[in-house]
């Protein structure tokens, strides 16, 4: 009898708008500048942390300020040699990271890594299989080591950002490998372990923390979680009001649109965020 071969993994290849490959692209190009700025991207919230940031997070906020002066200096290239050493150490401690602060803290530092050096501006880049393994990992090994249940301790808002920061970090991992695909060889691939993601639909109150807001949600709402693949349908067909530039990623990387393509029907079919 011969070898038995595992399975092929369900894939689905896309190919997207030029356009649209830019608008995701420069997108997450964004993330480390912002995160150098503020300490904050649309995945990553500064409020998670109860005190200082878990040491990853303080790094890598040090290597984006860095990478930020050196754009600046146009000198970008210089950097390589360190963020590809921060990346083996970001992956090492990752492999053995315990609990969901240093799980999450180091996921994020690792992509925030990736965002630069993946979606290098240099067009000579090649494709490699091991950048998108490695982001696909990221993604899968938070999903499965994330807790299922948060301390009661926690305060509402406090539960919501730790659990929304690991949904977003989870779906900008597989985001990044999208765009990096589409950047370097101008097609990507969707699997069922993308589509049924889990997606919040409550996306204002990332921006907004007021205690208004929060008194006006109900993260606990019939309806308030949905999948990946209907949400991204639903921004495709218009059914989201006032979309968000998370949102606007999303629809890019997962159905090759920007907003600006996308007709909207009457406001009494949208989705409310």
């Amino acid at each position: 009898m011969g070898q038995i071969k595992s399975p092929l993994r369900l894939e689905i290849a896309k190919e997207y708008d030029q356009s649209a490959i830019r608008f995701l692209v420069n997108g997450i190009r964004e993330f480390p500048r912002s995160f150098a700025k503020s300490q904050k991207t649309l995945f990553i919230h500064p409020d998670v942390n109860a005190s200082e940031p878990p040491a990853p997070i303080r790094d890598i906020h040090w290597l984006c300020k860095l990478q930020l002066q050196a754009e600046k200096a146009q000198r970008s290239q210089d950097l390589c040699p360190l963020l590809r050493r921060k990346l083996a150490e970001y992956t090492r401690h990752l492999s053995h990271a315990l609990g969901i602060e240093e799980l999450l803290g180091y996921s994020q530092a690792l992509i925030l890594t990736q965002c630069i050096l993946a979606l290098n501006e240099d067009d000579s880049n090649e494709y490699s299989e091991g950048t998108s393994v490695l982001l696909e990992w990221v993604a899968e090994r938070l999903w499965q080591q994330a807790p299922i249940q948060l301390p009661s301790s926690l305060s509402p808002r406090h539960a919501w950002l730790l659990a929304e920061s690991v949904r977003r970090t989870i779906i900008v991992s597989l985001m990044l490998r999208s765009a990096y695909s589409l950047h370097t060889r101008n097609y990507s691939v969707r699997t069922p372990f993308v589509d049924a993601l889990p997606f919040d639909v409550h996306m204002k109150l990332w921006e907004d923390g007021s205690q208004q807001a929060w008194g006006k949600a109900d993260t606990g709402s019939h309806g308030a979680m949905m999948s990946l693949h209907e949400y991204s349908d639903a921004l495709e067909h218009g059914r989201v009001y006032d979309v968000s530039p998370f949102a606007a990623l999303i629809l890019a990387a997962c159905k090759g649109k920007e907003v600006s393509a996308i007709t909207f029907p009457p406001a009494s079919s949208y989705i409310m965020t």
